[in-house]
């Protein structure tokens, strides 16, 4: 095969193939108990999730089925090992509820983002802006309380934080600049062969 083809061949699959996951982002989140609505306790959850970001939705009432979700950990700790404490994951849920009633912008910090409504998103006495929770399928994990909290054994913990991870560089555009590097030595070698 010509390496020219070649070249262009796996550049252009590896830029499909990272446009087509331009929508899937990590989110880097905390709750903590410290802030809760409900009142102050020790607890906090902290972890991720990664998802399509195309499933968090403007209606406030929209749930994502954890089958789409792509990966999800929680840890929860203050509480001890009886009171909730533990980690959990995708399989612990049933549905995470992610939504705003405007978009938000994912290159900063996601709570007290102002919205369409002029209401701040991330407040959890205010339906009216969205809602980031989990509903659980493992009775021993955290639960949906109000709409950016958890409730676990009495206590509730507040959504304080969520942010998109930074990506790494992966493994498409390591195999991209590859194909680049390979593309300048065969046209240097011509050069030089001429």
């Amino acid at each position: 095969m010509n390496k020219k083809i070649f070249l262009a061949v796996t550049a252009a699959f590896l830029l499909t193939s990272t446009m087509a996951e331009a929508a899937v982002k990590t989110f880097n989140y905390t709750f903590d108990g410290a802030a809760a609505y409900g009142g102050p306790n020790s607890g906090k959850a902290t972890g991720f999730i990664t998802l399509d970001t195309d499933f968090i939705g403007t209606n406030r009432d929209t749930n994502i089925p954890i089958n789409q979700v792509v990966d999800l950990r929680m840890t929860v700790t203050g509480y001890g090992a009886s009171l909730g404490d533990g980690v959990f994951t995708k399989s612990d849920f049933s549905q995470v509820k992610f939504n705003s009633i405007s978009p938000l912008d994912f290159s900063r910090q996601l709570v007290g983002q102002t919205l369409s409504n002029n209401r701040q998103w991330g407040s959890p006495e205010d339906s009216q802006t969205g809602s980031f929770s989990f509903l659980n399928s493992n009775p021993s994990a955290p639960m949906f309380f109000y709409w950016y909290e958890l409730y676990t054994n009495g206590k509730t913990m507040t959504l304080t934080s969520i942010t998109a991870a930074v990506p790494e560089a992966d493994t498409s555009a390591m195999l991209l600049m590859g194909a680049g590097v390979m593309g300048f030595m065969a046209r240097r070698r011509k050069q030089l062969a001429a």
